[in-house]
């Protein structure tokens, strides 16, 4: 990457961050409505607000860490493989932290249907039955079912 680039993308992140910043504003709870239907619709209005902020903050974070790496020297490289990331995708999504090829793998991992943990597939949970809430008796590979 030249250095033109880094320096174009910097900006980028650095303006992004301040506008974030500006815009971040706690979600804030009604006390006092009028009914109940006004009060559930408010509650909902919060509950978009509070997701929003939890986003916007975890774009911050993405951001601050894409600075500190341009810093670091590292920025640019696929923190999996260790691959120059190409400019247009830098240019795309500056705090991106994968190459396309490890961001498809880890996207493929995720939604394998013997994925365990917080990357699990949606739906897992929502039948009885094997690990990823399958059909019963249908367990990983390797386990024994009974």
């Amino acid at each position: 990457m030249y250095f033109s680039q880094l320096i174009e993308l910097q900006g980028m992140m650095e303006r992004e961050l301040a506008a974030l910043r500006r815009a971040l504003t706690p979600p804030s709870v009604p006390l006092k409505c009028p009914d109940d239907n006004e009060l559930a619709s408010r509650l909902s209005e919060c509950a978009v607000d509070e997701r929003l902020h939890a986003r916007c903050v975890e774009r911050i974070r993405d951001l601050e860490y894409a600075l500190r790496r341009i810093e670091r020297l590292d920025y640019g490289l696929c923190e999996a493989c260790g691959e120059r990331i190409p400019f247009p995708r830098l240019l795309a999504s500056p705090a991106v932290r994968l190459c396309v090829d490890c961001q498809q793998a880890r996207e493929r991992e995720s939604f394998s249907p013997f994925a365990t943990g917080p990357a699990r597939r949606p739906c897992a949970g929502r039948f009885r039955g094997g690990p990823c809430g399958g059909a019963a008796g249908v367990g990983a590979p390797g386990q024994r079912v009974s």
